[in-house]
């Protein structure tokens, strides 16, 4: 992880840089590289303002006339996972303006590595997961987002939810909806639907374990419900088809 100090001296590097190539010191020019790493350290820094600064580099990159400048997917998910990471309270909201820049750039036809995957979505839903204890207000608006963009994944012809993508919507469920029956019938019908499409990871089986009643656990896991120890071999070859077993 960067420290706030490490985040801000590379941040005070790409300075640096700039003044020198706008001097005229045309090797001192940052690319898309340069731009994706300082970006990368204040989203991960999590310093106040980082995603004002971030922003700032965003708007320098895609105004360019340089493509070897212009941002990638890459570059966007450490965008959105900024959001994440900060303590804005609207950061689920943040998270989605900066995905559906995203789209716009890439639909316009200019910035064809733009293309939203499920790297970009993820950081997305990550965002609303960490809405959690945030005003209710904040905390519905959050979750609306996250199965907004879960459904809006669930049906893309591009893309499809990862098991990474069924662990964090489980958790958003589990995090930022009320206790009660209404989601112990949404955490088991994204459940159902991650076995059905092979994506069982250990990560999803934990959300869910820590989310679902005991009744449920038991008739999901059947004689396995009781081990402590449960490894991937331990699930049924359906569920677990489509991840990687390394």
């Amino acid at each position: 992880e960067w420290s706030d100090g490490a985040a801000a001296r590379v941040d005070q590097i790409l300075e640096q840089m700039l003044l020198l190539y706008r001097s005229g010191n045309a090797d001192a020019k940052p690319n898309q590289r340069t731009y994706t790493t300082v970006i990368n350290a204040l989203s991960k820094s999590g310093v106040p303002g980082a995603i004002e600064k971030i922003e700032k580099i965003l708007d320098n990159m895609c105004a360019s006339t340089d493509s070897n400048d212009w941002p990638t997917a890459h570059t966007f998910t450490s965008v959105v996972s900024a959001c994440a990471n900060s303590s804005d309270e609207d950061k689920a909201s943040k998270a989605l303006r900066f995905l559906r820049r995203m789209q716009r750039m890439h639909s316009a036809g200019k910035y064809l590595n733009l293309k939203p995957n499920v790297y970009v979505y993820n950081s997305v839903l990550n965002a609303c997961a960490s809405s959690a204890g945030g005003k209710p207000e904040t905390v519905e608006s959050a979750f609306k987002v996250a199965c907004g963009l879960f459904d809006e994944l669930c049906k893309s012809k591009d893309d499809q939810p990862s098991d990474v993508t069924y662990s964090i919507f489980i958790r958003v469920c589990k995090q930022l909806m009320s206790e009660g029956a209404l989601q112990r019938k949404m955490i088991e019908a994204v459940f159902r639907r991650c076995c059905r499409n092979g994506k069982v990871n250990l990560a999803v089986l934990r959300q869910v374990k820590e989310a679902a009643s005991l009744e449920l656990w038991i008739e999901i896991m059947k004689e396995k419900a009781g081990k402590s120890d449960l490894t991937i071999k331990d699930l049924p070859e359906e569920w677990t088809r489509n991840i990687s077993k390394i």
